[in-house]
């Protein structure tokens, strides 16, 4: 299996939402804050960041936790749960979407990630030295 890209989103609701693209064949990192415009950026990945990525997804065994995606599915991120005001959306809902040999892999939830999620969400904290959190 060749990971090519990790995508994640943290969308919280009234807040925003963080989306981190990591494609590792060209080696680089986006960053999009929906509340800060000027908090976007770009870095470059060396290859031991790469391989580190592709560590943590084999180890936590990433892609089998995932479902892959159909041509034509609904992107919408996750299902949504009571905000606790009565409107039904989600409080907060994460989503990871990896592309693995042109194949598409997707999982997501509401409040708490996944103990691999987690660990990936911290890597990246780790590489951008900026929070992943709302």
């Amino acid at each position: 299996m060749n990971l090519t890209s990790l995508d994640f989103e943290l969308v919280t609701y009234r807040k925003g939402c963080l989306h981190a693209y990591v494609n590792l064949e060209s080696g680089y990192l986006t960053w999009r804050d929906s509340r800060q415009w000027c908090n976007n950026f770009t870095r470059t990945l060396n290859e031991t960041q790469i391989q580190t990525f592709r560590d943590h997804a084999a180890a936590c065994s990433l892609i089998e936790q995932m479902e892959p995606t159909l041509d034509g599915a609904d992107d919408q991120a996750c299902a949504t749960v009571d905000a606790g005001d009565g409107s039904g959306h989600s409080a907060s809902s994460w989503m990871i979407t990896a592309l693995v040999d042109g194949q598409a892999f997707r999982m997501g939830g509401t409040g708490a990630m996944t103990d691999c999620a987690e660990n990936l969400k911290l890597l990246i904290e780790k590489l951008c030295r900026v929070s992943f959190d709302i």
